[in-house]
Order: C-alpha cells, then structure tokens, then sequence
C-alpha cells in the first residue's frame, strides 16, 4: 500500500500489477492478523471486469480462472491460513463496511457500496 492510498484502490492497484486483471472490491470479508509476522491481512470480495492474466514470474508461478468450490479448494490452496480466508469470503454473506476520509475539512473520499 502507497502512502495516502486508499485501501480499496490499493486492492485494485495490486491485483492489476501482479495479474493483469481489472477487479471492482465488492467488500471486505475478513481481517487476519499473523502474530508470527506481525502482518494484518485485509481480504476483499471482488469482481472480476476486464483483462487477461498476465503474471510477474519472479513473483507467481501460475495464475488461472478456476471455479473455486468447497469441494476443490484443497487442489488450489494448501496453505490453511489462507485457505480459511478464502472458505470465508466464498461464504460471505455480508460484508464489512468500509469507507475513506479526508479530514480538516471532513471529506468523504470514498465508500464501499453494494448493488
């Protein structure tokens, strides 16, 4: 994340860079914090909208469209912290609230909203 970036941009900007996709945040379905690391994870909900995967190879080794199921999930992802993030935005059925602010003056700068 960029200084003064919003959350939701940075989502976008990342999966753009890393993947070649364009996604639109649908909203945040969970925080993760990692004790070890000291790293807190902010997971999304997002739509896909246009592009082609394209990957960076010094950082993914491969990227493709699969139909993500309860079922499969173990055939994509072995890590359990992340596959316990993905089982909970797959089963979202809400999500949590989320906006950007300016301040002095009061600005909002943006809001998750959902159709």
């Amino acid at each position: 994340m960029e200084v003064g970036e919003a959350l939701d941009q940075a989502v976008c900007r990342e999966v753009l860079e890393e993947t070649g996709i364009v996604i639109r945040p649908l909203g945040i379905t969970g925080v993760y914090y990692n004790v070890t690391k000291h790293i807190l994870s902010v997971v999304f909900k997002a739509q896909y909208v246009s592009g082609e995967i394209k990957v960076q190879p010094e950082e993914i080794v491969e990227a493709k469209f699969v139909e993500l199921t309860e079922s499969n999930i173990d055939q994509y992802i072995t890590r359990p912290h992340m596959k316990s993030r993905t089982l909970d935005a797959m089963q979202a059925q809400h999500y949590v609230p989320y906006e950007t602010w300016e301040v002095n003056p009061y600005k909002l700068g943006g809001r998750l909203y959902t159709e």
